[in-house]
């Protein structure tokens, strides 16, 4: 993508270069192209004259270079100083499979954005939503039990409970 843009304004400079234009115009029109690729912008150093309304422009190879080497690449920054950049890194892949696993469950059921009336609505809700990932977790990981903890907050609610042989359910408390 990044090579077509700057053929495009490479073009583009070429176009620009041969109009006859007012200063103005010509800065103009300058700044429209740095719009429209302000990525490949940074590749290309571009001199106007102060006075007429030309201007030169070159590639900056070592840039061009060093932007190529680095395609594909992800830089993550974090506060972590202190701990090994491999346990970061699986921290952010735990958030991507997190984030993926409410995408698709939101596709899969066409949700919108719910506006509660009922606080015990509201409370299934963020239920419901805690157990995303932890149900997610299981099934990516392909284990046959688990065993998740019953919380205070959810204590008079539907709690859940172990499951054995992959098949999980839910248990309705009596009060």
């Amino acid at each position: 993508m990044r090579q077509r843009q700057l053929k495009w304004l490479w073009k583009r400079l070429k176009e620009l270069q041969g109009m006859k234009l007012r200063r103005e115009a010509l800065l103009m029109k300058l700044g429209a192209a740095r719009q429209h690729g302000p990525r490949v912008w940074r590749l290309v150093e571009i001199e106007v004259d102060a006075t007429q309304a030309t201007f030169t422009y070159r590639l900056k190879r070592d840039r061009l270079w060093q932007v190529r080497r680095r395609a594909g690449r992800c830089l993550l920054r974090s506060n972590l100083t202190e701990t090994d950049p491999a346990v970061v890194w699986n921290y952010y892949l735990q958030l991507v499979q997190v984030e993926q696993a409410f995408g698709n469950l939101k596709g899969d059921l066409a949700l919108r954005p719910i506006f509660h009336q009922n606080p015990s609505r509201i409370e299934a809700h963020l239920f419901g939503l805690l157990l995303v990932p932890i149900l997610f977790s299981c099934a990516d990981s392909g284990c046959t039990g688990i065993q998740v903890l019953e919380t205070q907050t959810l204590g008079s609610h539907t709690k859940p409970q172990s499951h054995k042989g992959g098949k999980p359910f839910l248990h309705r408390s009596s009060s």
